[in-house]
């Protein structure tokens, strides 16, 4: 009797602007001991020569397919590679970002060996020189080996406790659970919005902190130049807090320590970063929703708990003029 073939993994690349990163990642994937892909770039109106390098990979490898598009975000760019992949697995890789050659059959063996929906594995961050950077090999969960959770409250107990949500591209997916959950257009954080709703339809995840893949850390990438869009967190996590206090009570502590956590962190690196000015109508609105969650203090240090209590109170606006003409 003949081995039937291993399922098909769709990997979905979304791709702007990263000329000098995409070859090194479109191969990392191509290179892969676990062959059975379905490799999708999708090419978000880029303006260098990413459409020409994605074209000419498709031209060597039949496993690659390539979806021209008009500039609509990252979000809108993964929304399309699930709607026209062709796996039972879902994969994602950020196009400036390379894995390691094992990562999709190591990623596979777990999910398979534990019946799971999910598997996760580590990351490490490295420099433009793509050297790594020192202690950045990060441990999901301090797991040490292979940890097999089970039970939707015990997923998102994982998931909410654990502050620093996993990565979506770190994450191997059942399709199934995509199944009417798409990534939000015009967010950066998008995973915010949408790995809890995806973990609460897994019946078990396997975590393995093992580094598997590799992200570049860009300083001119979107989601580290300081600026409005990183508030994107905030919306996301006190999205999930709605949701987990509805479906999931005893979990939503740390799920208002995540929004609050998220809220004072990036006001002191805009703050840090003179971006305050253009953020003062946005911090307006997330306090105000803030202020309608209970103990939103909760596991904050005193000097952050602090500054919590003056971002929503009424002294808010005077302190971040006070803060502004400091920074002049």
């Amino acid at each position: 009797m003949k081995n039937l073939s291993p399922p098909l993994i769709s990997v979905i690349v979304p791709i702007y602007n990263v000329e000098k990163y995409l070859p090194k990642c479109i191969e990392s994937i191509m290179a892969q001991d676990y062959t059975n892909l379905e490799i999708i770039l999708i090419n978000d109106g880029s303006e260098d020569s990413c459409p020409e390098i994605a074209d000419y990979y498709a031209n060597l490898d039949t496993r690659v397919k390539v979806f021209h598009s008009v500039n609509q975000g990252l979000s809108v760019a993964r929304n399309i590679g699930l709607d026209i992949s062709n796996g039972s697995f879902i994969g994602l890789v950020d196009s400036d970002d390379w894995i390691e050659k094992d990562m999709y059959s190591s990623l596979y063996s777990a999910l398979k060996e534990n019946d799971a929906d999910a598997a996760i594995c580590g990351f490490r961050q490295a420099k433009i020189d793509e050297t790594f950077i020192n202690n950045t090999v990060k441990k999901i969960n301090c797991c040490n080996a292979t940890t097999v959770i089970s039970g939707r409250q015990n997923i998102l107990e994982f998931l909410i406790k654990n502050h620093n949500t996993p990565p979506p591209c770190t994450i191997l997916y059942e399709k199934s659970l995509f199944e009417n959950i798409r990534y939000p257009k015009g967010k950066i954080h998008e995973d915010s919005f949408v790995t809890y709703l995806l973990f609460d339809k897994a019946k078990k995840i396997v975590v393995n902190s093992m580094p598997k893949y590799n992200y570049l850390c860009r300083l001119d990438s979107i989601s580290r130049s300081p600026s409005i869009k990183w508030f994107d967190l905030v919306e996301g996590r006190i999205q999930q807090y709605k949701y987990i206090s509805s479906n999931y009570p005893d979990l939503a502590y740390y799920a208002v320590r995540n929004v609050c956590l998220d809220f004072v962190w990036i006001f002191k690196r805009l703050a840090e970063n003179g971006k305050l000015k253009e953020c003062r109508e946005k911090i307006d609105i997330l306090a105000n929703e803030i202020r309608k969650i209970p103990y939103y203090d909760s596991n904050l240090s005193q000097e952050d708990a602090h500054l919590l209590k003056l971002l929503l109170s009424n002294m808010r606006q005077i302190m971040i003029s006070t803060l502004l003409k400091s920074k002049n």
